[in-house]
């Protein structure tokens, strides 16, 4: 959509080439990943995905966006019949699955800092990272953000910056976890 002029600039990951021909892509922030369980689940205490094994998985997002180590486990899993991974629109949708069930799932580590998930769902601590992701900016090359484009970048930008020096604790948490890459 972006390529075509639909919309001006879209943020979200980075484009797999050879998609991004003819787009600039600036990135603005990246993130790690955590396997994230309902708090009282009996996997609690794992320390590596191995550990993990046969548990089923809700993901909001496709498995190759997902660490190659959990990938693994997940394709090995389904190969024994142990596994099945089932797909949700959004982190919230999976998150609402998890909190009531003995599923897993993954998402940015800002998230679990969030009030709707903290208390509810607990990231487990394991040994090994399980996925980094980078959020861009992606715009066509050569064309500069212009209007309303232009300025909810520049509102976007300075309400980041604003967040990390915020009185409230959890915006304060939740923004020091974000690693931005470009000011």
């Amino acid at each position: 959509m972006v390529r075509n002029g639909q919309v001006d600039f879209e943020f979200g990951p980075r484009p797999q080439d050879p998609f991004s021909h003819g787009l600039e892509i600036r990135q603005i922030y990246s993130y790690s990943f955590a396997v994230v369980c309902r708090a009282d689940h009996p996997s609690i205490g794992a320390r590596s995905l191995v550990q993990l094994r046969g548990y089923d998985w809700v993901l909001s997002h496709p498995i190759d966006r997902v660490s190659i180590s959990l990938h693994k486990l997940i394709e090995a899993q389904a190969a024994d019949g142990v596994c099945r991974v089932h797909y949700v629109r959004s982190v919230l949708g999976a998150l609402a699955i998890v909190r009531d069930s003995d599923m897993l799932t993954m998402f940015p580590w800002p998230l679990v800092e969030t009030p709707d998930v903290r208390g509810r769902c607990v990231a487990l601590h394991l040994d090994e990272i399980v996925h980094e992701s980078t959020t861009c900016l992606i715009k066509r090359r050569c064309e500069p953000l212009q209007g309303p484009a232009l300025v909810f970048y520049e509102a976007f930008r300075k309400i980041a910056r604003e967040s990390l020096q915020s009185s409230d604790s959890t915006t304060r948490r939740i923004f020091s976890m974000v690693d931005r890459v470009a000011e």
